[in-house]
């Protein structure tokens, strides 16, 4: 079968002065911040991709006008997002470049995947160089917001991370039908001082996704001693997010009584010898 190439989508007409003045960038170690992005970079592009200065103080390759098609590198070095496409209305040097998107490709951000070997260094490059050699690998029927359900034993997520995938992306949806479907025993894992929560999820209203909403809202939880963590380390509201990772011990019906449940999280307590104040947050 033919491959479908990226322009075939786009049609960007290769006589054009888009095509041979046009540039792409393809910007690695960002997706976290794109699916992080600012309300109005939903509609322009991301910043990271319209600085005309690169780090080093030296100029990149945008001038007014020009057609820019950004990608963002995902999960595998050689796949890509195709997250907009814009034009610069205006270089600036101390703040990232103004542009408009062009929205007769809108339909295609956060949709295309496409995969590209790149052996350059940097990330802007001419879009006459790139363009024939993006080989779509597939378009989603719905804009990309983060990670796949990775499934029940295989979950080990920072909490800002989870938070993110669950709260603020299409995928989110996904997320959420899984983790209301189960009761179940977790692990919250502080990667920080190596000390663990064990927990349980036994309400049949939400199940597991109810009760991790309950860190996402006030992030202790309301157990005793990570309240007590929260409060020593109040002048960092992030410390939770960065060091906290949610994983999942085991996984039970909701037709299993909150009783066994509960049978459960003991037993895990015991093995992780979570009551130990040197190795668990356990009190009960």
């Amino acid at each position: 079968m033919e491959a479908i190439k990226l322009n075939d989508l786009l049609r960007i007409d290769a006589n054009s002065d888009d095509f041979w003045h046009g540039r792409v960038t393809l910007n690695t170690n960002h997706l976290e911040q794109w699916l992080n992005r600012k309300d109005y970079e939903n509609q322009i592009g991301p910043d990271f991709s319209f600085w005309a200065k690169n780090t080093t103080g030296s100029k990149t390759h945008l001038h007014e006008n020009d057609l820019v098609v950004v990608a963002v590198q995902m999960y595998s070095r050689d796949t890509w997002l195709l997250a907009s496409v814009c034009r610069v209305t205006k270089i600036n040097f101390d703040k990232p470049c103004e542009r408009i998107a062009e929205d007769k490709y809108r339909k295609w951000f956060n949709r295309v995947v496409f995969k590209l070997s790149k052996s350059a260094q940097g990330y802007n490059f001419k879009l006459s160089t790139f363009l024939d050699r993006c080989e779509v690998v597939e378009v989603l029927d719905k804009p990309f917001g983060g990670k796949p359900f990775p499934g029940y034993y295989n979950l080990n997520e920072k909490m800002r991370d989870l938070m993110n995938y669950i709260q603020n992306t299409n995928l989110g949806e996904d997320w959420k039908k899984e983790l209301k479907a189960v009761k179940a025993v977790y692990c919250l894992n502080n990667h920080d001082e190596r000390k663990v929560y064990i927990g349980s999820a036994y309400n049949d209203n939400g199940c597991l996704l109810r009760r991790w909403e309950d860190y996402f809202d006030i992030i202790h939880g309301g157990n005793v001693e990570l309240r007590k963590l929260f409060e020593a380390h109040k002048n960092n509201p992030d410390y939770f997010k960065d060091n906290f990772y949610f994983s999942i011990l085991e996984v039970l019906p909701t037709s299993v009584s909150d009783e066994d449940v509960i049978k459960r999280e003991h037993h895990w307590m015991e093995v992780f010898n979570s009551r130990d104040p040197k190795s668990g947050y356990n009190k009960n």
